[in-house]
């Protein structure tokens, strides 16, 4: 049993902006959802205005995430806040989240030395002698991380996905035969970068392709090479970024999407999805459509 002390303390810890109402001696022992809740557990009810919180029992010792105060008639504890879902899962990753015990699995062929402390690595990897990783990274199953690529802390790299990898690109001879374009550049990822399933992330050409701090990029996803990729970004599922795309920081890219050659997305900017992004985005604002079109402000957007 979790105390709530303990939950209010880390979330406290962690910076979060909060208040709570309810049971001091509360204890949980699990999550679940809202429409099937289970005695003592913690669940997030997103909006209040879209939930009915009264048909939920005030004697099943729930504890409630929400972004509004509870103003009804019934007891129940709740937590609320401005960031409500940063608030709901932090809890379940601190209290809940199994981790296994750093290791690097004897399948695996790992040519470099420059590992950090807590480096854990997967079954079938291939990590070349050039690769250096930063501590607590985790590398899950039949990756393969090719040349001079430098990974930061605490970052985390799905099953499947290849870093260092050669692109595409060309240049024509005087025959007009196309001939492969040599690369000299690497890959350069932050600390606390989470790159998913199935990601190919080329080399650069000239300089370093580059994934800064905090960046989160979702499965099935194509950087090409020179991306750069700036500090808090998300780049959702299927998204293909052609090279020598900047997309600067705390940006979003919704899933499907497509960002042609050397085109510039702007801090703060929302490109919408199943995009076709053929100019330049503007800082904070809102593209959508074949070809993209900006639709507006993103302060105007809601966002989960």
């Amino acid at each position: 049993m979790i105390k709530i002390d303990a939950i209010l303390n880390h979330l406290r810890q962690l910076g979060y902006i909060y208040e709570y109402s309810g049971d001091n001696e509360l204890e949980i022992n699990g999550f679940s959802f809202p429409v099937s809740p289970k005695p003592s557990s913690i669940i997030w009810i997103k909006d209040l205005k879209k939930t009915d919180i009264e048909l939920l029992s005030d004697d099943m010792g729930l504890l409630i995430v929400t972004g509004e105060k509870y103003t009804g008639d019934k007891n129940f504890n709740i937590i609320s806040g401005k960031n409500t879902k940063g608030i709901f899962f932090s809890i379940l990753d601190h209290f809940f989240n199994d981790r296994e015990d750093p290791r690097i699995q004897d399948s695996s062929v790992v040519k470099t030395q420059n590992i950090g402390e807590g480096v854990s690595i997967g079954h079938n990897c291939t990590i070349d002698e050039g690769v250096v990783l930063g501590k607590g990274t985790t590398i899950k199953h039949n990756v393969v991380i090719l040349g001079r690529v430098i990974i930061g802390e605490d970052c985390f790299i799905d099953s499947g996905t290849v870093i260092g990898a050669h692109g595409s690109g060309f240049y024509m001879s005087p025959e007009g035969v196309p001939i492969k374009v040599p690369e000299f550049g690497g890959v350069v990822i932050g600390d606390r970068v989470g790159i998913g399933c199935i990601n190919t992330i080329c080399r650069g050409i000239i300089g370093d392709t580059r994934i800064e701090n905090d960046v989160k990029i979702a499965n099935l996803c194509q950087i090409a090479h020179d991306v750069h990729i700036g500090t808090g970004c998300s780049i959702t599922s299927a998204n293909n970024l052609a090279g020598g795309v900047r997309i600067e920081k705390k940006a979003y890219v919704a899933p499907s999407s497509a960002i042609d050659s050397q085109v510039q997305v702007g801090e703060f900017a929302h490109v919408g999805i199943g995009s076709v992004v053929l100019n330049d985005v503007d800082a904070g604002r809102v593209v959508f459509g074949v070809p993209a079109k900006d639709t507006g402000d993103r302060k105007n957007v809601s966002f989960r």
